[in-house]
């Protein structure tokens, strides 16, 4: 990144600038252990293409590295002159540090993530001067057509970098095309058959997200192009697959587009939707249409007043995260908790219990004391655990900022805020973890 911007004094706009600057830095270091003497006779395009093809053998033929000598090959590290390419520039190439030197003169890939764009990048230039695309596919799927695990990057790079023919190389693997390669550089013709090509891989096989769930990746297929088609698949899915979660997180994961608003905020409102779902859309939402975020506080009075369900508070801590302490401030923000829902750990629990009062400033702190009367009712009743950890851990943090600096009246309220209503203490020994004695002229405190 540092010498990509150092060269073209500007970020790398999508990922296949970030890796051209990547393999043009790196291909002008010298691996000090391999240098040629004779390195600076081979032309800089002829090193390019070298290189690609050492990378391209690297990635598609299941070696663990290659040998710059005989003497040092194996049957796992091949001789680099078993290969039929120009000798002499392979070679070179052995010598950058766009190849990670190993011992006995072995070369192996740097960075994987790298050596699949090379390795792509070398098959794309053969398909475009002539080898059957079909063959290049074949080399890369296995009899049922999908891509082979280990190739996914090598094939989402050739998805983009033959982007005239992508349609014929996107059915195979749609979803991997998209988190391993770079979507945002593609055409929004090549976009929309991306989604129509994950809408049938859905129908085919609907939890094909597996236990990948990136979603910057995704956010290059959003895109203005594709408002009614986002529209339509989050208005008439039944939600019965991983294609909504997918398109949710592309348009998290992308620029705003405002347009996108309305058909967001239906959702989110639509009962009938999944819940988990529909807290993703209010993070979409919150993306696509930062300006319109007064919008989202409406949805949480909604929530609030039982106008939507929320049964395991999904929404809750979704937009109590999005809006506090920004939009709902302290002053406000207690009239919005409630008990988390029994057996769910989810955002809301995690929220109620630790992150309210880590986003709360020191100065507001005291301000939450002050208001604790307006928690819901169902929270205060004796021995209820979450709201006696938010009580405890809140009179720990006045304590510790303002323990030695406020009247003993005032120290004497906090402490009361964890007495129930038979006198008796509900916190425990939870209070003052650390047992210290506060002291200060006049009075002096003890756990």
């Amino acid at each position: 990144m540092h010498d990509f911007y150092r060269e073209e004094n500007a970020w790398p706009g999508n990922r296949t600038e970030l890796m051209e600057g990547a393999c043009k830095a790196l291909l002008k270091e010298l691996n000090k252990d391999h240098y040629e003497a004779v390195d600076d006779w081979v032309s800089d395009r002829k090193l390019v293409l070298a290189s690609d093809y050492l990378a391209s053998i690297l990635m598609l033929s299941n070696v663990a590295g290659i040998a710059c000598d005989r003497i040092h090959s194996s049957r796992v590290f091949p001789a680099i002159h078993e290969f039929d390419g120009d000798l002499f520039a392979m070679k070179v190439a052995a010598g950058r540090r766009v190849f990670k030197a190993a011992e006995k003169k072995r070369i192996e890939p740097r960075h994987r993530k790298i050596a699949e764009y090379m390795a792509a990048r070398f098959l794309a230039s053969r398909v475009r001067a002539g080898l059957s695309l079909r063959r290049v596919i074949a080399l890369m799927t296995g009899i049922d057509g999908g891509t082979a695990p280990d190739l996914r990057g090598v094939y989402a790079w050739l998805v983009t970098m033959l982007s005239g023919m992508a349609d014929h190389v996107l059915i195979h693997d749609p979803y991997g095309a998209l988190i391993y390669g770079d979507a945002k550089a593609w055409t929004p013709h090549t976009k929309r058959f991306a989604l129509q090509t994950l809408e049938k891989l859905a129908a085919r096989d609907p939890w094909f997200r597996g236990d990948n769930w990136s979603r910057a990746e995704l956010g290059g297929l959003s895109d203005p192009a594709l408002v009614p088609e986002f529209e339509r698949i989050l208005t008439k899915d039944k939600c019965e697959s991983h294609l909504v979660s997918t398109v949710l997180d592309a348009i998290a994961g992308g620029p705003e587009i405002t347009e996108l608003g309305e058909p967001l905020l239906t959702f989110i409102r639509d009962s009938s939707k999944p819940d988990h779902l529909r807290s993703k859309a209010i993070d979409a939402f919150a993306i696509v249409c930062p300006a319109r975020i007064q919008d989202l506080e409406a949805v949480l009075d909604e929530v609030n007043d039982n106008q939507l369900s929320d049964k395991d508070d999904y929404l809750r801590g979704a937009l109590l995260r999005l809006l506090y302490p920004n939009v709902i401030g302290a002053d406000r923000v207690l009239k919005y908790l409630k008990k988390p829902s029994d057996g769910v750990i989810g955002r809301y629990h995690i929220l109620f219990r630790r992150e309210i009062l880590e986003q709360t400033s020191k100065n507001n702190l005291s301000l939450l004391a002050d208001n604790l009367d307006d928690l819901d009712e169902d929270l205060k009743v004796v021995n209820d655990h979450d709201y006696n950890a938010f009580v405890s851990r809140l009179i720990r943090l006045l304590i510790e900022e303002f323990g030695e600096d406020v009247s003993a009246k005032r120290l004497l309220s906090w402490l009361k805020l964890g007495v129930d209503q038979y006198e008796s203490n509900r916190l425990g020994s939870q209070m003052l973890q650390s047992g210290r004695m506060l002291t200060r002229p006049g009075h002096a405190i003890m756990r």
